[in-house]
């Protein structure tokens, strides 16, 4: 009643009352507007963190437990893409058409780690680590590169390493910054890389094809060890072996179809990096021959070929990927862990 009173006594004043009553409104409503683009444009935290990665490593590596205990492809596939999936779903392949139910020797896993690099979109990506101890004592250190695409896809693993835990160059500790994230290096980004994974493909390519001759020169680019010159030194042994044995085998390596563009921060300032590699294997056979490890083709399963007469070949193509380490003070690049598997098919002719 006081203020309907006083507003009809005093006209001049009901203008003045609704005034400041828009000018409320309409601060209130821009100040609300700029928090929310204020909100918008702030930059997100990361994507994913060191301790939430750790529950996606225990939730694939369950499932590849699983997968192993029924050599089931579709399970494994929701856990592996790319070059590990490619290696992996064959091996099972196989094993199913040799009458096997589980992959043979279990494997236990301990120890993992999670190295997650700052991300704000996607695709995003971390790198896992675990140690595995076989059946038979053997242990070692297994990296796994995760990829997730887009926000409903499931984190996968792309691509394996693995060093034995008697390596002479083993995987090298990581460097994380003071909230524990890992430090990844693009090319042209951060740190430079003086040579790009794809020019390390294709000079370890050119190398491994020239293993018959004792003198090819190895890369100035690559150093000296069990993937270069142990390895070149290895195929000709195996060469000449199967020689006495009326075998002749021949080997030629390409860049493989997987390309990483991106590498990590090791605590020494170094960067490691991830190529891959497919080996072309053709063997020239005299009987008897038994080829008893199945292999698939063109996707479809394939029983063991027994060759009892008649000279026969046998082309089949392996799939490689391997981790690079880039020194930081201009040293050749080592290669220092590798997974590898047959993949597509084992033609005979």
């Amino acid at each position: 009643m006081a203020v309907t009173s006083h507003a009809s006594s005093s006209p001049g004043s009901a203008p003045r009352v609704g005034v400041v009553l828009v000018t409320v409104v309409l601060v209130t409503v821009v100040l609300v507007t700029a928090a929310m683009l204020l909100g918008c444009g702030r930059r997100r935290g990361p994507l994913l963190t060191p301790t939430a990665a750790l529950g996606i490593i225990r939730t694939e590596r369950d499932l590849n437990d699983r997968a192993n205990a029924t050599l089931d492809v579709d399970l494994q596939d929701r856990h592996e893409t790319g070059a590990a999936a490619r290696i992996d779903d064959d091996a099972f392949r196989r094993l199913l058409v040799a009458g096997k139910t589980a992959v043979p020797g279990a494997v236990q896993t301990n120890g993992s780690r999670a190295f997650v690099p700052r991300q704000s979109d996607y695709p995003a990506e971390f790198l896992g680590q675990w140690t595995e101890t076989g059946a038979d004592g053997t242990h070692g250190t297994t990296l796994g590169l995760f990829v997730r695409l887009a926000p409903g896809d499931a984190w996968r693993v792309t691509l394996y390493v693995y060093a034995p835990s008697d390596s002479p160059d083993p995987i090298p500790e990581l460097a994380v910054d003071r909230d524990g994230y890992a430090v990844r290096l693009s090319v042209g980004q951060t740190q430079k890389l003086r040579t790009s994974a794809d020019d390390i493909a294709r000079g370890l390519a050119e190398y491994w094809n020239g293993y018959d001759d004792p003198t090819f020169p190895l890369s100035p680019a690559l150093a000296a060890g069990s993937w270069t010159t142990q390895r070149n030194e290895n195929t000709r042994q195996d060469v000449a072996k199967k020689a006495g044995e009326q075998q002749t085998e021949h080997f030629s390596a390409s860049a493989g179809p997987y390309r990483y563009g991106t590498a990590y921060r090791t605590r020494s300032g170094d960067a490691l990096l991830f190529i891959s590699l497919v080996e072309h294997i053709a063997v020239s056979v005299v009987p008897p021959m038994f080829f008893t490890t199945p292999m698939t083709y063109r996707g479809r399963q394939v029983l063991p070929l027994s060759i009892t007469q008649g000279a026969h070949e046998m082309f089949v193509d392996v799939l490689y990927t391997i981790a690079v380490v880039e020194p930081s003070a201009g040293r050749p690049v080592r290669l220092i862990a590798g997974y590898s598997g047959p993949i597509g098919a084992a033609r005979v002719g």
